[in-house]
């Protein structure tokens, strides 16, 4: 309900100060959140729900004829083509990757400040996204995702990725310092075929010890990392990439651990009126759709059937 009221005339989403610049990714995250969710609702609801949801998307398409800044893609162009490749919008899905190819630096990488800070999370997206277009054959230039992978793996800091390699984010490269990115990373490289399955598994594990520190900043009015490297909008990024992650993971019982905490954290994060926030400027329409999603995918994984037939719970 709230996420509905939340919606603009538009199809974006209010309630957030960064509302210009990310307001891709918020439809993005709240189409998913209302597929995922419509089946589970009230009838009453459902309805106002699917109008809500046609237009999100429709304001996707929309955007997607008039992309943003180069900085801003490197966020809202992965998830908006993630979602329009999901919902088989492949002319809008097209023109979204021609913008993510475009934004590609000459080194391989992305990022949301310029070639001089390239950044691990934002290439990582990148990878995931175009690999999921390859996938649904959608059209792209030959060697773009080997080229990002290639690059992305150049980042990795003994089995770490930094947020940036840009001279300064040294301190932030530390088990606990890089769980909001590892996860994300090694899955990225993963699907596009050069990742490896300890690997992944130990970015999983990592996260699980250290997972809990991704609160402690939330909710504060600053944007700036504490002294152990987290930021306040880590909180349902880090969550959402770590499930994701988790069900790759061929260990029945790291990926019920990880589903398990994840739900635990993300329902934890939950305000008095059932909507959700990490970061003030960044709102409520984002937290609300990020956790409806993190929390569907987390029964998702609950529930593998194959898991169940092994006794996992």
């Amino acid at each position: 309900q709230a996420l509905v009221e939340f919606q603009l005339p538009d199809g974006s989403f209010a309630d957030h100060y960064f509302g210009a610049f990310w307001a891709p990714s918020y439809a993005a995250f709240a189409a998913e959140a209302f597929d995922r969710w419509i089946p589970e609702i009230p009838p009453e609801l459902r309805r106002t729900a699917a109008g809500a949801r046609d237009r999100a998307v429709g304001f996707l398409v929309a955007w997607s004829k008039t992309p943003g800044s180069k900085q801003c893609g490197a966020f809202n162009d992965p998830y908006a083509l993630m979602c329009l490749v999901r919902l088989g919008k492949k002319e809008a899905a097209q023109r979204v990757i021609r913008n993510i190819v475009g934004n590609q630096f000459a080194d391989g990488n992305w990022s949301v400040y310029g070639p001089d800070r390239p950044t691990s999370f934002n290439t990582a997206l990148a990878v995931m996204a175009l690999v999921r277009a390859r996938t649904a054959g959608l059209e792209m230039p030959e060697k773009v995702i080997e080229k990002g992978a290639v690059a992305l793996e150049a980042m990795r800091q003994q089995d770490l990725f930094p947020y940036s390699t840009q001279i300064g984010h040294e301190w932030m490269t530390t088990n606990h310092g890089a769980i909001a990115r590892d996860s994300l990373c090694e899955y990225a490289l993963t699907l596009a075929g050069c990742g490896s399955p300890g690997r992944l598994d130990g970015a999983l594990g990592r996260f699980l010890e250290h997972h809990r520190e991704l609160k402690a900043p939330t909710k504060h009015y600053y944007a700036d990392f504490n002294h152990r490297g987290h930021g306040s909008y880590f909180f349902f990024f880090a969550h959402r990439h770590a499930i994701e992650a988790a069900e790759r993971t061929q260990d029945a019982e790291l990926r019920q651990a990880v589903a398990c905490a994840v739900r635990e954290a993300v329902l934890s994060a939950m305000e008095r009126d059932g909507t959700f926030l990490d970061h003030h400027m960044y709102g409520r329409a984002y937290g609300t759709a990020m956790a409806l999603c993190i929390l569907s995918k987390c029964e998702e994984v609950s529930n593998r059937e194959g898991d169940k037939n092994e006794g996992v719970k």
